[in-house]
């Protein structure tokens, strides 16, 4: 077909899958320049036969105005001969031709999206995959083609964003990449880094880099506190020792029970700090919790209470030296870190 012919209704095949709706989006999102008018495209959902339905051929209905994706042999059809029974064009879906037809195959924030789609489309996908997910509702609510894909655009979409945003936090990084610093956990040395930024993929881009502890603050003045579960850091002193600094900075301390303070979720009386120990986190809000007060407590200071809940490397030097605990006289005494538990016990 010509691209100069505007564009005014999609086609594809009745329950269509995955492959079909990701070249839709592809097409209306970055397609508009290539072929005029389908960014606001109707699509129509057209049984597959040999015959186009309507009595003409594929090529005439393309000068009208219609683009067909997936079926009856068009640039956009991977079957052989434009029927899904054929075998397909080595490697090719629907999505993946018109990415290479637009020129963004190679776009790093479609790599994943292109790559899941191929697989999925050659039978390989799981139970819970948005693909399986998208057959199994045209299964149970037959002839609701527009509802399924309109809900599929949407979930990729919003994948497309964090995909961009993912490469954005990886450019991102590159400047706290000297903001690394090593410390020392028992025999092992971790590496910790502070950033400040909104990004939201930008401690999956440090966790990339092999960094342990992440501290991230945003331009609200929220932090949030991210370890490697792996290494099972005592994620738990942090929490403690952050929420009694929190009482502090507030001037109330309600809660000093080293137990207490290191529950699971969020305290009523510390309502600024969530611990989710599975996770090995502590946040000061997050997307479920956007009300929450920001700290008080400065990003020094923070990281000042992270080094020293998980390495004790901050720790007055008789304690390092595990020689005795002065207990109350210790400015750390307080906040009850399991390090400082072993050296009062005695033990290594």
């Amino acid at each position: 077909m010509e691209k100069s012919v505007r564009i005014h209704t999609i086609v594809t095949h009745v329950e269509p899958h995955l492959d079909e709706a990701v070249a839709v989006f592809l097409l209306r999102k970055f397609g508009q320049e290539d072929y005029p008018g389908v960014k606001t495209a109707s699509i129509e959902y057209w049984p597959e036969r040999r015959a186009i339905p309507g009595g003409k051929t594929r090529k005439e209905y393309e000068a009208e105005g219609y683009l067909f994706l997936g079926t009856w042999g068009g640039r956009f059809d991977e079957h052989q001969n434009g029927d899904a029974d054929d075998w397909k064009k080595d490697g090719e879906c629907a999505a993946t031709l018109v990415a290479k037809d637009l020129g963004i195959n190679r776009k790093p924030a479609l790599a994943n999206i292109l790559k899941f789609t191929k697989r999925v489309d050659s039978g390989s996908s799981q139970p819970f995959e948005v693909s399986s997910i998208m057959k199994d509702l045209s299964f149970y609510l037959p002839g609701q083609s527009e509802m399924i894909m309109e809900w599929v655009l949407l979930a990729l979409e919003a994948k497309y964003r964090s995909e961009a945003e993912f490469q954005d936090a990886r450019r991102e990084y590159a400047d706290f990449r000297d903001h690394e610093e090593e410390i020392r956990v028992g025999k092992d040395t971790i590496r910790l880094v502070v950033v400040e930024s909104d990004n939201r993929q930008i401690a999956k881009v440090a966790r990339q880099n092999k960094v342990s502890i992440i501290i991230q603050r945003k331009s609200t003045g929220r932090v949030l506190i991210f370890t490697d579960k792996g290494r099972k850091l005592d994620i738990a002193s942090v929490a403690r020792a952050v929420r009694l600094e929190e009482q502090k900075k507030r001037g109330n301390v309600n809660i000093t029970d080293w137990r207490e303070l290191v529950r699971d979720g969020t305290i009523e009386e510390i309502p600024e700090w969530y611990f989710q120990w599975d996770g090995r986190m502590l946040f000061n809000g997050s997307i479920s919790a956007p009300d929450m007060p920001a700290t008080q407590i400065s990003l020094d200071r923070i990281k000042e209470l992270v080094i020293a809940g998980v390495s004790g490397q901050n720790l007055p030097r008789h304690c390092q030296q595990r020689r005795h605990c002065i207990r109350s006289d210790c400015r750390w005494y307080c906040y009850g870190f399991a390090h400082c538990k072993v050296i009062r016990q005695g033990r290594e």
